[in-house]
């Protein structure tokens, strides 16, 4: 649907992070993000590149805000879990001519 997105993001708990070979992105500054940053990030990022578009005759203008304030998360548990969730998602764009906003 176009209306909205699903992530999956990949937690990894790779030695290379505790050795020091791969180095935290600066605005970890010695920590790593909460999932909450990270959206709160990519809704920053994807907002200016949309404004950018509107102002370059790329976009349509929007009215007040792309993205809810809010997000729904869940942590997937197993690999069942986890296939029937992709499964959803690779479907879900099939459902759009049922979304009432579409």
């Amino acid at each position: 649907m176009p209306d909205h997105i699903h992530l999956i993001l990949f937690i990894s708990h790779s030695d290379k992070m505790v050795t020091g070979d791969i180095q935290p992105h600066r605005m970890c500054e010695g920590r790593f993000p909460t999932v909450s940053e990270i959206i709160q990030r990519f809704k920053t990022i994807t907002t200016k590149l949309y404004i950018d578009g509107v102002k370059r005759g790329l976009y349509p203008p929007f009215n007040k805000k792309i993205w809810q304030k809010s997000f729904n998360d869940r942590i997937i548990r197993s690999e069942i879990e986890y296939q029937a969730i992709w499964k959803y998602i690779d479907e879900n764009p099939l459902k759009s001519e049922e979304d009432e906003w579409y």
